[in-house]
């Protein structure tokens, strides 16, 4: 399912015209995409959004053999709890 398909449902779910559901969507991603880097999101009943920080590491560039340093960075993390889990089992 793409955006446009999830905006599409959604709005038939709740009797919401497709252009402010994906207002509203919009205004989700941005306001989780700002939280993230500081703090963990939870939304529809436990899937967990958050970062994590990979430490400094050695590496090998597979071009040239040479060895290189990695270096420390924020990646993003998604956890699903026990609802999207059995969601998927079903």
């Amino acid at each position: 399912m793409n955006r446009a398909e999830l905006v599409k449902a959604i709005a038939a779910k709740v009797d919401m015209s497709q252009k402010n559901v994906a207002l509203v969507l919009g205004a989700m991603e941005e306001a989780v995409y700002e939280t993230i880097p500081t703090d963990k999101v939870t939304i529809m009943n436990g899937v967990t959004l958050s970062s994590d920080v990979r430490p400094e590491r050695n590496g090998v560039n597979p071009q040239t053999g040479e060895k290189i340093v990695i270096p420390a960075h924020r990646v993003p993390k998604c956890k699903f709890g026990s609802a999207a889990k059995a969601a998927v089992a079903e």
